[in-house]
């Protein structure tokens, strides 16, 4: 028979795994997203920078895609999926040592 004690911390370890699969899981699902989005990103500038000549007939409409405006949504868009990064590294970062603190606690 297992005691308490036993029980909840393998109740705890268990929660502890589940939640670090969710995470992962959706920490994947994001990196695929960012990734198509930047593959789509950078198709969008190759052709609008003239390399498919039809292409750039077909795009007429689109303001922000203007010669003159889109370097600076390029570089906009960039900066944002740079900060967007760096905050994920640091709320991961601040995640881990929480969990590292609370994991010595709970040890002794």
């Amino acid at each position: 028979m297992k005691t308490t004690e036993q029980r909840i911390s393998a109740l705890h370890q268990r929660t502890a795994l589940l939640r670090h699969r969710q995470e992962r899981s959706i920490l994947y699902s994001l990196a695929v997203v960012s990734l198509i989005l930047l593959l789509s990103l950078m198709r969008l500038t190759w052709i609008s920078s003239g390399s498919i000549p039809e292409a750039r007939e077909n795009l007429t409409g689109a303001s922000l895609l203007n010669e003159n405006a889109g370097g600076f949504v390029m570089t906009a868009v960039l900066a944002f999926m740079a900060g967007v990064c760096l905050t994920v590294f640091v709320i991961r970062m601040r995640y881990r040592d929480h969990k590292e603190k609370t994991d010595r606690k709970f040890r002794e």
